[in-house]
């Protein structure tokens, strides 16, 4: 008898020191009591470093200014002015790594090969070595791609909506290849009357193509500023499905100025010159990443 009573005392002491203790840790661990919800919601755990690969689309956005310096009283066609913008869709490709610096803010790295592949189709004229104009179509391509190196801030407006801002620093992996493809849409002129076609297709051609090397005018490297916006969907306790959408906004051209000569349709002379300025290729990117707690 003497034995239970000593069995029941040590019960009660101990579920009263263990709940002592437990709402102690209470106090220092506000989320201490949302035990069931912790194990439910990845939210509530310590931030973790995660790492991720993502895929998507560029829509690329091409722009630049053509400047006409030439004797008033000479058109040039109308088919060039259509060459200011020209737009297009590649994939980018990449692998990023993300850490916690506290719970509103996350430093993150990311790496990818990035296409930026644009292009244009202008109906427009342009003339020929007489100084007649005709209608002409103008289709231009071009091709590139990028390795590009993005450190980002990451700012949490809630567990699971995101934002994030920084630079994005974009080194050119080979060539910029531009591919032109004009025709004589009249039918009958050949494409060697045509000055800025000239040589450069066999005699009686009224289509072609040419493809530019553009090595010597392009800039290697670019620098700009992104900033997106991303959801959280988790698909594990580990894993998480992240759509994103972000901005590049780049600071650097895609190339150094052209200038390509005007001549005189009758003395063969240059009289002036066009110039394009001021090339620059910002895009609009799309992502759907996997994100995995380590």
């Amino acid at each position: 008898m003497n034995y239970s009573r000593y069995v029941l005392m040590f019960l009660f002491l101990t579920v009263f020191v263990f709940s002592n203790a437990y709402a102690q840790e209470d106090v220092l661990r506000p989320h201490g009591k949302k035990a069931t919800t912790e194990e439910a919601d990845w939210s509530y755990k310590r931030n973790p470093i995660i790492i991720g690969v993502e895929a998507g689309l560029n829509i690329n956005l091409f722009n630049q200014e053509i400047i006409w310096n030439v004797p008033d009283g000479y058109p040039h066609g109308t088919m060039w002015d259509g060459l200011k913008s020209a737009s297009g869709i590649s994939p980018h490709f990449g692998v990023m790594v993300d850490i916690p610096i506290n719970k509103t803010f996350d430093f993150q790295l990311r790496a990818a090969y990035d296409i930026k592949n644009y292009g244009v189709n202008v109906d427009g004229t342009d003339i020929d070595k007489y100084g007649s104009e005709w209608p002409m179509n103008l289709k231009v391509d071009v091709a590139s791609s990028y390795i590009t190196l993005t450190p980002l801030l990451r700012i949490n407006a809630t567990d699971k909506l995101f934002f994030t801002v920084g630079p994005t620093f974009h080194f050119l992996a080979g060539d910029i290849e531009t591919t032109w493809n004009p025709t004589s849409t009249n039918g009958i002129t050949q494409l060697n009357d045509y000055p800025f076609w000239n040589n450069q297709f066999p005699v009686g051609a009224t289509t072609g193509t040419i493809v530019e090397n553009e090595s010597p005018i392009q800039k290697s490297t670019r620098i700009g500023i992104e900033g997106g916006i991303g959801y959280i969907i988790p698909l594990s306790k580990s894993i998480f499905l992240v759509p994103q959408g972000r901005f590049q906004y780049m600071l650097t051209p895609v190339t150094s100025d052209i200038v390509v000569p005007f001549y005189d349709v009758q003395s063969g002379n240059i009289i002036g010159n066009e110039t394009s300025a001021n090339r620059m290729l910002h895009s609009l990117q799309l992502a759907l990443a996997l994100w995995f707690e380590i």
